[in-house]
């Protein structure tokens, strides 16, 4: 009876939830770090019905590593060189060393994760009063 506006309710929902992680990867964290960095993250996500549910999907390589973090690994130093000239607006001989502190970093600790899409769960739901 009700079936219809239920499912409404909850893709408003899911919508909601998913304008907010995109909302997240676009505006400085607590740390006052932007996320996003060429837009790769933010143009894979998609939200959309699944079987008697609806679903946020992420599809970008790196998106799981950016939500839950990652183990230590080595990331390929050019990658690195590029994001520190690109988004730290660095020379090249400033970017090739922090290029490398960042690599060593990541191949010690790993990387912390971000929680854009677990946050904007969490504040939608406390908007509506859910939780």
């Amino acid at each position: 009876m009700f079936e219809g506006e239920i499912d409404k309710i909850i893709m408003d929902l899911t919508e909601k939830i998913f304008n907010k992680s995109q909302e997240n990867l676009v505006t400085p964290d607590e740390h006052g770090w932007i996320i996003t960095d060429t837009g790769e993250l933010v143009q894979s996500g998609e939200f959309y019905k699944e079987g008697d549910g609806w679903t946020i999907e992420y599809t970008a390589p790196h998106s799981t590593d950016v939500e839950y973090g990652s183990e230590p690994h080595y990331v390929p130093i050019d990658d690195l060189r590029s994001w520190a000239k690109r988004k730290l607006g660095k020379p090249d001989k400033e970017a090739e060393r922090i290029a490398w502190a960042v690599r060593n970093k990541i191949a010690k600790d790993g990387t912390e994760a971000r929680y854009f899409l677990e946050r904007a769960k969490n504040t939608i739901l406390n908007d509506e009063g859910i939780l």
